[in-house]
């Protein structure tokens, strides 16, 4: 009998620790989750920059006004497109 009350003892204490290690589990997801939702906004925002000031740039261009500059650096990823901009109004 005593040797029941051990097993379910242990038993017991087992299963708080398996649902504390699942609260932590859940709660690291879900930090890991709003850092991953934060990074997308903020490379959804950069890139919107970049195509508000491309747009700006080239409709201004079509009609005729070489005399724009695209100066701002768009980020890593989308600085090529602005010094494929640059290069054309440079000349």
């Amino acid at each position: 009998m005593a040797k029941d009350r051990s097993v379910l003892r242990a038993n017991a204490l087992e299963k708080v620790r398996l649902e504390h290690q699942a609260e932590i589990d859940r709660r690291n997801n879900e930090a890991e989750r709003d850092r991953s939702d934060q990074e997308k906004a903020l490379q959804a925002s950069r890139q919107q920059r970049a195509v508000n000031i491309l747009a700006d740039g080239l409709g201004r261009l079509a009609t005729g006004d070489i005399s724009t500059d695209i100066n701002e650096p768009f980020g890593a990823e989308l600085d090529r497109l602005g010094n494929g901009c640059r290069r054309p109004l440079a000349t």
